[in-house]
């Protein structure tokens, strides 16, 4: 099963023009984080799972537009701070040690 058909199936995505640019955004967050210049085809390969979970973070902030709780009486709305395409704590157990660059 292929990134694409999971995140179908996992957050009911349909339009596959924005799946591909979460998935380039995704990719260049890893890129990022672990410190390397790789393919984007690469990396879905190497770490989909962090991927999925980057990619879920971004399409649930967006389903709740940002909502962390909601109060009807006397209207109270607690906003959460935004996840989205950012390297969790969760998502750094789904990859490698960050490759440190040397200067010189």
């Amino acid at each position: 099963m292929t990134l694409d058909e999971k995140l179908k199936i996992l957050y009911k995505v349909t339009d596959l023009e924005v799946l591909n640019i979460y998935k380039d955004m995704a990719c260049d967050s890893v890129k990022s984080y672990l410190n390397i210049e790789d393919t984007n085809e690469n990396i879905y390969k190497k770490y989909e799972s962090a991927l999925i979970e980057i990619i879920g973070n971004k399409i649930k902030s967006e389903n709740n537009n940002g909502v962390k709780s909601y109060t009807a009486s006397k209207m109270s709305i607690t906003y959460e701070e935004s996840s989205a395409f950012i390297i969790t704590d969760k998502i750094k157990t789904l990859l490698p040690v960050p490759f440190v660059k040397l200067m010189g």
